[in-house]
C-alpha cells in the first residue's frame, strides 16, 4: 500500500478526475421495492444492487467516503451513493468480486490488495462467458487512477466497436 501511494504522489498524471459533475440520479427504498424482477443499480464504483426473484443481492459495497482502509486519508469519492446504505432493503446476499479494499470498504468489512484487470482482459472476459451486454463499474467514483479519467470507458468502447460484439 505504500509503493502504491509513494508511486501516485510524484507520478500521478493529468485529468484522473472528471471535469464537471457527475449525474447521480437519487434512489429511494420505495422505487427500489417498486421494481422489477431483473432489475439493476449501479451504486457507484463497483457496488451494484440487483432485485433476483424479489430479493436484493450487492456486489462489491462500498459506501465510505474514501476508497481507503482508513477515511482521512486516500481517494474522495466524487460523489455520494445515490442511496443510503441504512436505506437499502434487506440483502440475500452481498458479492464480492475481488479482494481490494476499493471493493468492500472497512466500514462495511475488509481491506485489500492492489491487481486490477484492464479494459481489454474486462472484454474479453465478458465475450468469453457469452455476455450480451457489460455494465461499466470500477470507474467513476473515486480518484485511483493513473490514467486520464475516461481512459478505462474509452478503451473498452473502441476495443468493443472494434470487435462489435457488446452492448453498454
Amino acid at each position: 500500500m505504500l509503493g502504491i501511494a509513494w508511486n501516485m504522489l510524484p507520478h500521478k498524471p493529468a485529468h484522473t478526475v472528471p471535469t464537471g459533475l457527475i449525474p447521480v440520479v437519487p434512489l429511494t427504498r420505495a422505487e427500489l421495492d417498486a421494481a422489477p424482477d431483473r432489475s439493476l443499480y449501479r451504486l457507484g464504483h463497483c457496488t451494484v444492487l440487483m432485485k433476483l426473484r424479489g430479493g436484493f443481492w450487492i456486489t462489491d459495497p462500498v459506501f465510505a467516503e474514501r476508497a481507503s482502509p482508513v477515511q482521512w486519508a486516500g481517494p474522495k469519492r466524487f460523489h455520494a451513493p445515490p442511496i443510503a446504505l441504512a436505506d437499502l432493503p434487506p440483502l440475500r446476499g452481498v458479492i464480492l468480486s475481488h479482494d481490494h479494499y476499493d471493493q468492500l470498504d472497512l466500514a462495511t468489512i475488509d481491506q485489500r490488495p492492489y491487481v486490477h484487470m484492464q479494459p481489454g482482459e474486462t472484454l474479453q472476459a465478458a465475450q468469453d462467458l457469452g455476455a450480451k451486454w457489460l455494465l461499466p463499474i470500477h470507474n467513476g467514483t473515486f480518484d485511483l487512477a493513473m490514467h486520464p479519467w475516461t481512459e478505462p470507458m474509452e478503451r473498452v468502447t473502441a476495443l468493443n466497436e472494434a470487435r462489435g460484439r457488446l452492448r453498454s
